[in-house]
């Protein structure tokens, strides 16, 4: 009596396999014993999937809607929501493999990678004993890296490769004419473990290597880059989709070879990198006894750790979008001065009150002209607020340093500082973000609406009260942004945190009184602005804290002067006169102070070069004048006309780009034959930011 087969449930599907590519999930396919007809899914999976068996394991099978680590976890989270008994995942497809030797030979194309672990470079943090990377795969379950490595044993026993038996139930019947093939493509490989000096013979085999893969968010195509990154961390393969499994989803990764992730790319080899890891993917199937799979002690029945993992997924998303050099912290603000220890007294004592009292006005806006000190303020602010911990997020646009120039940048960052220092923020957040993963590139107001303003907000509607304290977002050098466009924009969307009683949200904006940006205020309500003009403060005041600087630099520099030299040095009327000299622009100040401090030249000398301009009414020509007679000094006439000649060219490039460039990039343009661009820098650096970066 023929006997029925029963049908297999969702709970009957212990196993997922998920091709990030077309190419890949076809080989996958074509491994399947057998096809099982659709089952119902859960209401929030958007997957497509094919459902079958191999060799009695029943395996359920999805493809990504693109290649990435985020679509990678997304795919995951839903398979996990229909098919709760899923024990462990396996990740197939191609690999760039890393030309390096392992304990079975060089690493070559079509060959196969097993992950033994998973890193994702492209994401950490730093820490006192250096950069800590983050986003390990947790490592596969037992059962697993036991069958790897059965499947390991049995076929270096046996002369009859059984990847090649499953490589057969692809149709590779076409010959190279009827391929159309270039026979003389055809390539002779000697064996992985060839000597140099032995003989070129064809090898059919397939070589296995197991070893760490690198995963990060994009294509790898630099074979420089490439070695840097792998050669520390001892990496064979470089892919795109394994670090969306995270750390809390059990998985195998497995890659056939198809490039090296270098500028020689392309897709000549997909189909059969995609064939070979589909091969080895279903041997594991004969070596894996179905009751010890259904007895894993990892199920991903836990629907929350898998939303867990997707959140960590959509949190590298954010990190992605936003711009961690914008902060007041990064390593390149850090370079920069903060407010000396009294100085700008009553009006960071002015800003600190708006900060605290219950009924101030959402936005201070700091203005001032250039050089008159608004980011030292800010970043002194930033810190202060970091301290107590009412920093909520903080920006500092600067002109000509890539996305610190423009807003696109500026949204997600905020929100990425938010999430982690507001309560509750960080699990609407990242909500948001798994239903629409593309905010981050959207329009300034679609960032703006669903990466802040909703969930704050959320939070404000759900328990945001009386006791909530206040944050304060920084945002410096609004002016340097170059879209005024932009900027009008920001300051529209910003005075909608006044609508956020409960959690009392204040906004910090320094910038120029550029015309856009006046207008923007003006057309504010009183009851939301509250605005300082910083060149206004009395002069009396900013004399005090410029005389503060000069004396600040001065008495470090006469600490390395002979004991005579430091008690008279510079002198209470040197310092009279460089203040007078200054006021009320700071930036005067730092640069005579650079200009002084000039490890090449003489202190005395440098101050009394700036001493002579005292009498110009000209603050441009005192604070620059020293600076280019001084490459004068000691050379003949011809001397003299063939550096104007070199300083002409360079900064005539400089200012005519009026863009920050790279030494690099400012050789390229100039191509120099006959001088240094680097003598000339050197001889500038007083009055031109030469970044260590570039």
């Amino acid at each position: 009596m023929e006997t029925t087969k029963k049908k297999p449930t969702h709970e009957d599907y212990v196993v997922g396999w998920i091709c990030p590519m077309r190419v890949e999930y076809t080989a996958a396919l074509l491994m399947l014993d057998e096809e099982h007809e659709i089952l119902g899914q859960d209401v929030a999976d958007e997957n497509i999937y094919t459902l079958g068996s191999i060799n009695g394991h029943n395996v359920a099978l999805a493809t990504l809607p693109k290649t990435g680590n985020s679509p990678t976890a997304r795919v995951m989270t839903n398979m996990s929501r229909t098919f709760q008994a899923l024990r462990f995942y396996l990740l197939v497809g191609i690999g760039g493999g890393i030309p390096v030797r392992t304990d079975e030979g060089p690493v070559r194309l079509g060959d196969v990678i097993v992950s033994e672990g998973v890193i994702q470079h492209d994401r950490g943090k730093f820490e006192a004993s250096g950069f800590k990377l983050k986003g390990t795969l947790a490592p596969p379950p037992q059962v697993l890296l036991a069958a790897t490595n059965t499947l390991l044993a049995k076929r270096d026993m046996t002369d009859d490769d059984p990847l090649l038996e499953h490589l057969s139930r692809i149709d590779t019947r076409a010959t190279c004419d009827e391929a159309k093939c270039d026979p003389t493509k055809r390539i002779l490989r000697g064996p992985s473990n060839e000597t140099v000096d032995s003989q070129v013979v064809e090898q059919p085999d397939i070589t296995i290597h197991q070893g760490t893969i690198l995963s990060g968010e994009t294509v790898m195509k630099n074979g420089a880059q490439r070695d840097a990154i792998a050669k520390p961390l001892d990496a064979i393969c470089y892919e795109c989709e394994a670090a969306g499994a995270m750390s809390s989803v059990p998985c195998l990764v497995v890659r056939g070879i198809s490039d090296y992730a270098d500028s020689h790319k392309n897709d000549d080899w997909h189909g059969f990198g995609s064939a070979v890891a589909a091969a080895y993917a279903r041997q594991l199937f004969f070596h894996l006894p179905i009751d010890k799979v259904k007895e894993c002690s990892v199920p991903l029945q836990d629907i929350a750790d898998i939303k867990e993992a997707v959140g960590l997924s959509n949190e590298a998303l954010l990190d992605d979008h936003s711009l961690k050099e914008a902060t007041f912290d990064s390593y390149d603000e850090r370079k920069n001065n903060q407010c000396l220890p009294g100085t700008r007294v009553n009006l960071l004592a002015e800003i600190q009150d708006w900060s605290t009292l219950p009924h101030s006005k959402c936005i201070f806006w700091l203005n001032g002209i250039a050089g008159a000190g608004k980011s030292t303020i800010s970043r002194s602010v930033a810190e202060q607020f970091n301290k107590t911990e009412c920093l909520g997020a903080n920006f500092f646009f600067k002109r000509g340093d890539g996305d610190r120039a423009n807003a696109k940048k500026l949204f997600p960052t905020l929100a990425r500082q938010l999430a982690h220092h507001v309560p509750s923020v960080l699990g609407r957040l990242l909500k948001i973000l798994e239903a629409e993963p593309d905010i981050p590139s959207k329009s300034l107001r679609e960032q703006f609406e669903k990466l802040i303003h909703q969930p704050l907000v959320s939070v404000q509607e759900n328990g945001a009260g009386t006791q909530t304290p206040i944050y304060v977002i920084v945002i410096d050098a609004l002016d340097e942004c170059n879209d005024a466009s932009d900027i009008r924009t920001i300051l529209k969307l910003i005075v909608l945190f006044n609508g956020l009683q409960k959690l009392k949200l204040r906004v910090f904006v320094t910038s120029r009184p550029d015309l856009p940006i006046r207008h923007e205020f003006q057309d504010m309500q009183d009851n939301i602005r509250h605005v300082v003009i910083l060149h206004e403060i009395p002069q009396h005041i900013i004399a005090h804290d410029i005389e503060a600087l000069f004396r600040s630099e001065f008495e470090e520099l006469a600490s390395t002067m002979r004991n005579n030299d430091r008690q008279v040095w510079p002198g209470d009327e040197s310092i009279c006169k460089l203040v007078d000299m200054a006021v009320p622009l700071f930036i005067f100040a730092s640069t005579v102070c650079r200009f002084v401090k000039d490890p090449t030249r003489n202190p005395k000398h440098q101050l009394q070069a700036v001493l002579k301009q005292s009498h110009r009414n000209s603050k441009l020509d005192a604070t620059y004048r020293p600076v280019l007679e001084q490459m004068y000094l000691g050379r003949d006439k011809e001397d003299q006309r063939q550096w104007a000649s070199d300083f002409r060219k360079v900064v005539g490039v400089i200012i005519t780009v009026f863009e920050p460039l790279s030494v690099a990039s400012l050789e390229g343009l100039l191509q120099p034959d006959d001088f240094d661009i680097h003598l000339i820098l050197a001889a500038l650096h007083s009055v031109l930011d030469i970044s260590e970066s570039k």
